[in-house]
């Protein structure tokens, strides 16, 4: 059975913009196979390939996947496109990655435009000691080996044009089985692999943060923010307001502790599962909302220089001190001390 989009209509579920397909269909080209061709196979309207709005399910990119490696013959094809991405691949994201002040500038963008390539996982950073993990809880990487290890290649990729090719990660990690021959993946990734883990990551030295990006650029860099809060608007114009006082709810209950989604919803006049729905639809989880709400008040109250840290802790609805710490240092990287030392405050 055919299964074509042919609008900008979100599909229900995990989705992907064409122009993030393209990485891969590109890769293709180079190699002698047509795009056309592979989005025939797939069941995907070869009409789509000029719209780089258009969205495929995460099934159709799957299996555009699995006709690439049939067609090809290539058993690491995800790492062979991977390896050789370019910031276009990414759009909007991908540029104003590039021209961050430093890598922790330029993943808080990847974590805030990356529904601008599509909804398929959330990308995460946890800073833990001195070392720094990012990692991509996607369905994709388990329903298509390629599809992840395309992922974390080209991650690796980005990196090493955004740092230079001297930074070397930790580990690696993926969710499928070992294949029997990784001799690609040492090559391309040139550290500890593990397989089998509960998501695609890497692991990095967490200094490797604050290094200075090599094509940062400010000017552009502030162009680039202001097109890319214009594009996620227009993703969900009528989510805003929904979304928005979800976060007023929150807010107002951080004071008294933790709120749940339970507590959210009566607020709200809404039932639990009726107000999951609509964050998922919105591209949310309800802890990536409230995790949201609690880094943006965080930095408010960390210019206050009349509110100690154990008062911001408790005014976010931490019952301690050191969870909030541990909090922090994942949202920015920094101990609140060493956050504040630099504010002055």
């Amino acid at each position: 059975m055919h299964n074509e989009l042919t609008n900008h209509a979100s599909p229900a579920g995990d989705y992907v913009y064409m122009a993030y397909a393209r990485g891969l269909l590109d890769y293709m080209e180079e190699q002698g196979c047509a795009a056309t061709v592979l989005l025939a196979a797939a069941h995907i309207d070869p009409g789509l390939l000029e719209d780089s709005q258009a969205m495929l399910t995460g099934e159709q990119y799957c299996l555009l996947w699995d006709e690439a490696v049939r067609h090809s013959g290539d058993d690491d094809l995800g790492l062979h496109v991977g390896e050789v991405v370019r910031p276009g691949k990414y759009g909007i994201l991908g540029y104003a990655m590039m021209s961050s002040s430093t890598l922790l500038d330029a993943l808080d963008r990847q974590r805030r435009y990356q529904d601008l390539v599509g909804k398929v996982g959330r990308s995460e950073l946890i800073c833990e000691g001195d070392m720094a993990t990012l990692q991509w809880d996607s369905p994709l990487a388990q329903r298509s080996r390629h599809a992840g290890e395309e992922h974390l290649a080209s991650w690796m990729s980005f990196a090493r044009a955004m740092l230079g090719t001297g930074k070397r990660a930790f580990t690696a990690s993926f969710v499928h089985a070992q294949p029997a021959d990784i001799s690609e993946h040492e090559r391309i990734f040139d550290c500890e692999l593990l397989f089998e883990q509960p998501c695609t990551a890497v692991s990095f030295p967490r200094e490797y943060l604050s290094i200075s990006l090599r094509e940062k650029n400010p000017g552009l860099q502030q162009l680039l923010d202001s097109h890319a809060e214009q594009l996620l608007q227009q993703l969900a114009p009528t989510d805003d307001h929904a979304i928005d006082q979800v976060r007023k709810v929150i807010s107002d209950f951080l004071i008294e502790g933790t709120p749940t989604i339970e507590q959210v919803a009566e607020t709200l006049d809404t039932a639990p599962r009726s107000l999951q729905r609509k964050l998922s639809a919105a591209g949310w989880s309800y802890k990536e909302l409230l995790d949201e709400v609690r880094k943006k008040l965080a930095i408010e109250y960390m210019r206050d220089g009349q509110l100690s840290i154990l008062d911001i802790a408790y005014a976010l609805g931490f019952s301690e001190q050191s969870p909030f710490q541990r909090a922090f240092k994942r949202w920015t990287g920094q101990t609140p001390g060493q956050y504040r030392s630099q504010l002055g405050a």
